[in-house]
């Protein structure tokens, strides 16, 4: 097993230990409360509906404990959109084909992880020779992909589908102004 195998899989056992049980450890009683679309806007760069994580963070647990995501979201499965958020390396250091996008930056050992409705795993397509791997961004990103919210039924390796609720497929990556994004998240990830 490769080191990059390793860092993988301990990344992602803690994010799950830490944040699935307790995101899915309380019954649901009710309905989700439906919010309106209002948390949906177009991406001045892109002109694609811009989710953001608050959307992200509605999804609840049904008396299963499986997700039940909102009306906005599922109108928006298969469909393109963009996010903003922080790249964070996944299975390579040295190419970045496939990571995950966090609202804040997670990098230090000591920070808590992000809940499991705080990831997102996105997968660029991939480059063909003799062009170079893709790059690590260092800052506020914007990405733009197709969005894939899990289900049972899900395709992917059963590894991916038991550690994302959401993926963004097909996706391309630039770099954003600060400016753009909110000053606490550019914040966060200064100090850590």
């Amino acid at each position: 097993m490769t080191s990059a195998s390793i860092h993988r899989l301990l990344l992602t056992s803690c994010i799950l230990l830490q944040t699935a049980l307790p995101l899915f450890a309380e019954e649901a009683t009710a309905e989700p409360e439906q919010k309106p679309a209002s948390k949906v806007t177009l991406s001045p760069e892109t002109q694609k509906p811009l989710i953001n994580f608050d959307l992200l963070s509605e999804t609840t647990p049904d008396e299963n404990y499986l997700p039940v995501f909102t009306q906005v979201l599922n109108e928006l499965e298969g469909k393109t959109v963009s996010m903003l958020g922080f790249m964070v390396p996944y299975e390579s250091l040295s190419d970045l084909t496939n990571f995950m996008l966090m609202e804040v930056y997670v990098g230090c050992n000591f920070c808590p992880p992000p809940p499991l409705d705080q990831v997102i795993l996105v997968r660029r397509k991939k480059r063909e020779a003799p062009l170079k791997p893709h790059d690590y961004v260092d800052g506020p990103i914007e990405v733009t992909g197709t969005l894939r919210l899990w289900t049972k039924e899900s395709t992917d390796p059963p590894f991916t589908t038991r550690s994302f609720l959401f993926v963004l497929d097909d996706a391309e990556v630039q770099s954003v102004p600060k400016e753009r994004f909110s000053p606490e998240k550019v914040e966060h990830r200064i100090k850590h």
